[in-house]
């Protein structure tokens, strides 16, 4: 029997370079659609806001009927507002409650989630809008504080254009979403892993804040119960983060712009609004020199009369052992804070509504 003859060098080389080009074609392929499909799917892309999205879906979808309260904050609102507790108090027949609190967020990142809220069809009666101080005042070049804690890999196009307005680097930010376009493997790989093995990540570069809270959105501190040494290193570390900031406090600048948005937003769609200052232990409140605090109250009162947007001032409700860290509570401070908002804020704000 005659063997086959062996193909040519010529051939093999040619065939070398199909295989090799349709590899890299289809490994662009794959790395364009994942890249869009991060895009329209918020759980790929910015899973702090795609969780909760999905828990909140089904707390409405579950619901007896009645009025729905959303609260917008950073952490302090993800640790302190106990939905479960205003439906408690006021009935679950009557309201539905949902903690849409993560980390870092301030005024961009709240306009840029309760957009996205009202464009995946949820309107609240009663929108919460946590205020942090410290976000409010404008870093040293002019930009926004939270430049530095949101970033494009969380954001799909249009909003690159949203941020930019408000004090972001624009050409940084639409650089660093064309890369988690082009190359999503890479650039989106914190997401990834955190939905596929999360236990390979280290704490700080998860995205499983959302996920990992209850069905209301509320989360708790792993630990409610510390030691004085381990509360004393919290609390210097909050001390290192935010002193500085509030030292020489003026608010303004774009961040500002974005709260003002937000609230403009809220009036333009009939949502009622209402401004919250959460609670602080007394030490950390004295990071804060009373002439700003004092230029802080004007401005939120001013936004309160021109956007009908009432401040709770809450910074002084709790005891100082209700913290773990001068600013985040525990839970049994998350319930006193919760309850006395509910008393005080919520269910007034929604008997005036209907």
């Amino acid at each position: 029997m005659t063997a086959a003859p062996r193909p040519a060098p010529s051939d093999r080389r040619r065939r070398a370079r199909r295989a090799v080009v349709s590899g890299v074609v289809i490994f662009a392929a794959l790395q364009l659609g994942y890249g869009l499909f991060a895009e329209v799917y918020s759980r790929v892309r910015d899973p702090l806001y795609g969780d909760k999205l999905v828990k909140l879906r089904h707390r409405l979808r579950d619901a007896d009927g009645g009025q729905s309260v959303v609260m917008l904050g950073s952490s302090r609102t993800g640790m302190a507002f106990h939905a479960v507790e205003v439906e408690r108090q006021l009935g679950r027949d009557r309201v539905t409650a949902f903690n849409f609190g993560v980390p870092s967020a301030g005024p961009v990142t709240q306009l840029l989630y309760f957009q996205r809220l009202l464009r995946d069809g949820v309107a609240p009666d009663l929108l919460l809008v946590e205020v942090l101080p410290s976000l409010l005042a404008p870093t040293a070049a002019g930009l926004t504080q939270e430049s530095g804690l949101l970033f494009a890999d969380r954001l799909t196009f249009s909003e690159c254009a949203t941020v930019a307005r408000f004090g972001f680097p624009a050409d940084a930010v639409h650089a660093r979403w064309a890369r988690t376009v082009i190359l999503p493997a890479y650039w989106l790989r914190f997401q990834t892993m955190t939905r596929l093995l999360p236990s390979s990540l280290p704490w700080h570069v998860r995205f499983d804040w959302s996920r990992g809270a209850d069905d209301d959105g509320f989360g708790r501190a792993a630990a409610q119960v510390i030691d004085a040494p381990t509360r004393a290193k919290a609390v210097e570390q909050a001390r290192r983060e935010y002193a500085p900031i509030l030292a020489d406090y003026t608010p303004g600048g774009p961040a500002v712009a974005a709260l003002e948005e937000l609230l403009a937003l809220c009036r333009e769609r009939g949502v009622a609004v209402r401004l919250v200052l959460m609670p602080e232990a007394a030490g950390f409140r004295d990071y804060f020199p009373a002439p700003g605090y004092a230029r802080l109250v004007t401005l939120l009162n001013a936004l309160a009369v021109r956007y009908d947007a009432p401040l709770v001032n809450a910074r002084e409700w709790l005891a100082d052992d209700a913290f773990s860290d001068g600013h985040h509570t525990f839970v049994a401070g998350a319930d006193a804070f919760t309850e006395r908002l509910t008393r005080d804020a919520i269910d007034p704000a929604l008997k005036a509504g209907r």
